[in-house]
């Protein structure tokens, strides 16, 4: 939220760069102690959430970033 009030691409970079670094490890390390069945299901729901994330940040954030920075 920041990245966008501000509209400095490098914060935005930033937090998606510390997303990505949680994202990996929970995947990487964490999954492998569940079975392959719950493995399947953590990784679509995995895209699941990345592909929501990112058709809601395109389609949003003009919205997002005019509400914002809005002084009215």
């Amino acid at each position: 939220m920041i990245g966008i009030i501000k509209r400095s691409s490098a914060t935005r970079l930033a937090a998606l760069a510390l997303l990505a670094a949680t994202v990996a490890k929970v995947f990487v390390y964490d999954v492998f102690a569940l079975e392959r069945v719950f493995r399947v299901v953590a990784f679509i729901g995995l895209g699941g959430l990345l592909l929501m994330g990112g058709y809601a940040y395109q389609r949003y954030s003009g919205a997002i970033r005019g509400s914002l920075t809005d002084k009215s």
